[in-house]
């Protein structure tokens, strides 16, 4: 590729998710901000024992997001940056695995213990 070529919006492409996630870390700190993680909040349904449940739940909070078909315990998000889909999550709204999108804004609210959290993107 000749030098003078911007690659700001190019897709990249990479061997490995470590390199993946390298590289998307990279870029969000870039960008000038208050950056937001969002923590994956598990509930169970059905029955079982106490301590049945909590072993489930803390299963599913330290996978890999490997193991549960790509979704992180925690998502880092920042006003500004690009995301793109990398599941089917709504086909016939177009939330389908590949779309991109860039955030453009969080709106907050506050939870049972009187935390401020990210509600919507």
């Amino acid at each position: 590729m000749p030098n003078n070529v911007p690659l700001d919006n190019a897709i990249h492409l990479f061997a490995t998710n470590g390199k993946v996630d390298e590289f998307n870390s990279e870029c969000v700190g870039n960008i000038t901000g208050l950056l937001v993680q969002c923590k994956a909040s598990d509930v169970l349904g059905g029955t079982g024992s106490a301590a049945a449940i909590r072993q489930m739940i803390y299963s599913a909070c330290n996978s890999k997001s490997s193991d549960t078909m790509g979704i992180p315990a925690v998502v880092v998000l920042k006003v500004g940056a690009k995301y793109m889909l990398t599941y089917n999550v709504n086909t016939s709204d177009g939330l389908s695995n590949g779309v991109c999108g860039k955030l453009e804004r969080v709106d907050y609210g506050i939870n049972d213990a009187g935390e401020r959290k990210p509600l919507r993107v």
